[in-house]
């Protein structure tokens, strides 16, 4: 089964940086590395999920490219969700963040307009509330755990785990639902982050959430099943707002 991890470019940040009317996307780039299988870009506001902005559900890292997508309205205190799916079956250690191939990541870059003072939009999960899971699964591992300091350490941990289906999934719902660590803001000079939101939260609550359209039932009955959208084209590219997660085990 695939392992799922999720970031978040949240309300508070929407609310700080996007202007009255919003932002207007209308391309993306979803990227991760070579156990990534699918990727889609979410969006949910007040509540209510509305249909992904973009989505690739068989991602070849071997076949990336951006993706002009019907323009799409974001306004401010809208929530931003990026889901990987990895398979790493193939594998036999365990896969961490990092900007080596062989490591993971979880991007999405949207291309839209007007421009606003954000460029990066990270989150990730906060590592000491992995404890409840090593206390459940690897109890005598627990003080280790609680000193890790060096990733070789953290590699060494999770290499010799003996992981079970049920480990993967309490570890992926640990991911997903805990508290993350949010930043968002613009750099100066590649250093640094001016004009920036920083919060430890959890992720939207999702009250009703996006039901995928039946494409097949829609043929059958004769329905459009992409909505009549016209093809459009831009000359303006605003780059970028990032969203990232750079924690996968």
């Amino acid at each position: 089964d695939p392992f799922t991890v999720f970031g978040y470019c949240p309300a508070g940040c929407t609310n700080r940086f996007f202007p009255a009317s919003g932002i207007t996307i209308f391309a993306n780039f979803l990227h991760s590395h070579t156990v990534g299988s699918a990727l889609i870009l979410r969006q949910v506001r007040n509540g209510v999920e509305l249909p992904p902005i973009d989505q690739n559900l068989y991602y070849d890292f071997n076949y990336q490219l951006a993706n002009h997508i019907t323009p799409r309205v974001v306004r401010p205190g809208d929530d931003l969700i990026v889901e990987c799916l990895y398979n790493s079956s193939g594998r036999s250690v365990g896969t961490f963040g990092g900007e080596s191939t062989i490591e993971e990541m979880c991007f999405s870059f949207i291309y839209y307009y007007p421009e606003v003072p954000i460029t990066y939009c990270l989150s990730h999960p906060i590592t000491n509330q992995f404890e409840g899971w090593v206390q459940q699964y690897a109890p005598e591992a627990l003080s280790q755990f609680r000193t890790i300091e060096m990733l070789g350490d953290a590699r060494d941990f999770l290499d010799n785990f003996q992981w079970t289906d049920q480990a993967n999934r309490d570890l992926e719902s640990v991911n997903i639902n805990g508290i993350h660590e949010i930043t968002c803001g613009s750099r100066t000079n590649g250093e640094g982050l001016e004009n920036y939101y920083v919060a430890n939260q959890r992720p939207p609550r999702i009250t009703l959430p996006y039901q995928q359209p039946d494409v097949c039932a829609a043929r059958n009955t004769g329905g459009d099943e992409d909505g009549g959208a016209a093809q459009l084209a831009y000359s303006i590219v605003a780059i970028t707002c990032l969203v990232m997660l750079a924690m996968f085990f």
